[in-house]
């Protein structure tokens, strides 16, 4: 787990949302995509070391950090057809910050099947069902990636991910390696967020013989 204070201008464009399997806590909503430029425009400063668990003020007072934690329900899948295949609550993810509201964003590694370099379309989607029907492709965007949910203050969420797989015919035999990403951004005012904890899970998808060039 890593934690720093990377700074985000999080410019809202047009909206999608996401949707997983259970929810605790109130304050889930669909968040719109970051615009090209929010992307552009991130700034980074010198990383702040936190506990894990938790860190003493000046005042040598107990404070809890954001949690973000990720549970790979479904690391790995093998596929012998074309066709797209849904994973039910691939990724488990809670998600909780004690210090202000916040939201959880996700992107993929490295380019190449499922994932693309955007805005070449990829073969991998995310959907967290529970907070909405769509999904979002999960592209190589690089940090800070696409919204997933947010919360509010002390608002602790659980939800399931559904990943979709769309395996092209002619796509050649192999094993790939992918790595999905997630952060949990601190809201420090109305543009402007905050990194706070970052953790990945993997997931290697096989194709069969039958996809043989």
């Amino acid at each position: 787990m890593n934690t720093n204070h990377s700074l985000v201008l999080a410019a809202f464009a047009a909206a999608f949302t996401l949707g997983g399997c259970t929810s605790a806590g109130s304050g889930s909503a669909a968040l719109p995509a970051l615009a090209p430029a929010a992307i552009a425009a991130t700034q980074s400063v010198a990383p702040a070391t936190f506990s894990t668990v938790d860190r003493h003020d000046s005042a040598s007072r107990v404070v809890a950090l954001p949690t973000l934690i990720v549970v790979a329900n479904t690391p790995t899948v093998s596929f012998s057809e074309a066709g797209t295949f849904v994973l039910a609550c691939a990724v488990q993810i809670t998600s909780t910050d004690p210090d202000g509201d916040y939201m959880v964003v996700a992107y993929a590694t490295p380019a190449g099947f499922p994932v693309e370099n955007a805005p070449t379309p990829s073969a991998l989607a995310l959907a967290v069902p529970d907070l909405s029907s769509n999904s979002k492709t999960l592209a190589n965007t690089g940090f800070p990636g696409n919204p997933v949910w947010q919360g509010v203050r002390k608002d602790t969420q659980t939800h399931c991910i559904d990943v979709t797989i769309t395996v092209p015919t002619g796509q050649a035999s192999g094993t790939y390696a992918t790595t999905m990403q997630y952060a949990l951004l601190e809201k420090i005012n109305h543009s402007l967020y905050a990194t706070r904890v970052t953790q990945s899970s993997s997931l290697t998808t096989t194709v069969a013989g039958a996809f043989v060039r």
